[in-house]
């Protein structure tokens, strides 16, 4: 199973560089307009020979390009044509051979299922490198984490190749040498993450009580049990984004701890990240961990989020502004925080959860 997924990372990195923003004659970097205007005269010339060629496709020739060029819409209009008539599109766009050119070369494809996915995968829209990057989330999930194709592990033996940048002394243009960079420097971090939340929630010990509440059998300086957990502020998109423009949430912890880690949590400085983590374990208490083992399964690590300290509420719900007056004293054992969480992946998990997703 690891070696389809990386096998299926591989090819995602190959589609990403066969649709990089740099010309294929000259070699010099292409700007969003120059890729938009490309991929408009490409998609006109399809609906040039779809107008000429198959007066069945009169309605594909004569749409505005935005409402045609999306992969489920060119499946929809290309999908039920014939093999014959795919092959006629394609060799009019000069995307095979002719018929009288194909004799003697075993090596060609040209069978529907190929000839679909070329005018497809050619013609489809393409998501701009910029806007990508301003919709990927902040934060790793536990699906990049622990996901040994990314983050190997340090038992790594070198012997696959994994879906990584490398870095080289040949760049297509400075955006791709400044992409590898931040990818690598994006995972590498992944990988200290990890071990922080390895070693946390490993200390934590959580076991499955007999009520099916979760039960700690331990304790760890850098992590504590979530006693509340409420959204308080989703704030509207700007204009022309998607993500929400803020989204607020307060975390109550139990500070039941000895007074120097109290103080460190109590502590926590404006723009600090921590992660939110959910473990739904299913090991009976007593239950020992084998470090050998993969993790997650062992303490039933469901879900991690991260998110931005906005400051420790007061008495009355208000955040306590840093100074250099000291802190209040609170009273009590229980801390409130405002954090800042991941818009993007806010987002995400909402779309998530209106398909019926948990």
């Amino acid at each position: 199973m690891n070696i389809i997924a990386d096998h299926l990372d591989l090819l995602d990195m190959l589609k990403f560089y066969s649709r990089f923003e740099i010309s294929d004659e000259t070699g010099d970097p292409l700007t969003d307009h120059d890729m938009t205007q490309i991929h408009y005269s490409r998609i006109t010339s399809l609906q040039k020979a779809a107008f000429a060629k198959f007066p069945d496709l009169r309605s594909f020739s004569l749409a505005n390009v935005a409402s045609v060029d999306t992969r489920e819409t060119l499946i929809k209009h290309f999908g039920p044509l014939s093999e014959q008539k795919l092959k006629a599109i394609a060799r009019y766009l000069n995307l095979v051979p002719a018929e009288d050119k194909c004799e003697g070369f075993d090596w060609l494809r040209l069978d529907r299922e190929f000839l679909l996915e070329l005018l497809v995968s050619r013609h489809e829209r393409r998501a701009s490198q910029l806007e990508a990057l301003n919709e990927m989330p902040l934060y790793p999930t536990e699906e990049i984490i622990w996901n040994e194709n990314i983050v190997p592990t340090e038992y790594f033996s070198g012997e696959g190749c994994l879906a990584l940048p490398k870095l080289n002394l040949q760049f297509l243009t400075l955006h791709d040498y400044l992409l590898r960079n931040f990818n690598l420097f994006r995972l590498e971090s992944t990988y200290e993450i990890r071990q922080d939340i390895e070693d946390a929630v490993g200390r934590l010990s959580p076991w499955k009580s007999e009520d099916e509440s979760i039960f700690y059998g331990g304790w760890a300086r850098m992590a504590q049990p979530i006693v509340n957990f409420a959204v308080v502020e989703v704030a509207k998109p700007n204009i022309g984004e998607k993500r929400p423009s803020r989204v607020r949430a307060d975390v109550t912890v139990n500070l039941s701890v000895r007074n120097e880690i109290k103080a460190e949590w109590e502590n926590l400085r404006k723009h600090d990240v921590c992660f939110l983590i959910t473990v739904r374990p299913t090991s009976c208490i007593g239950t020992k961990f084998d470090h050998r083992a993969p993790f997650v399964p062992q303490v039933g690590l469901t879900f991690v989020r991260g998110c931005e300290i906005e400051g420790m509420l007061d008495q009355n719900g208000r955040v306590i502004e840093e100074g250099p007056e000291p802190k209040p004293a609170l009273p009590g054992e229980k801390r409130t925080f405002r954090v800042w969480l991941d818009c993007n992946q806010y987002r995400v998990d909402m779309d998530n959860a209106n398909q019926g997703k948990e």
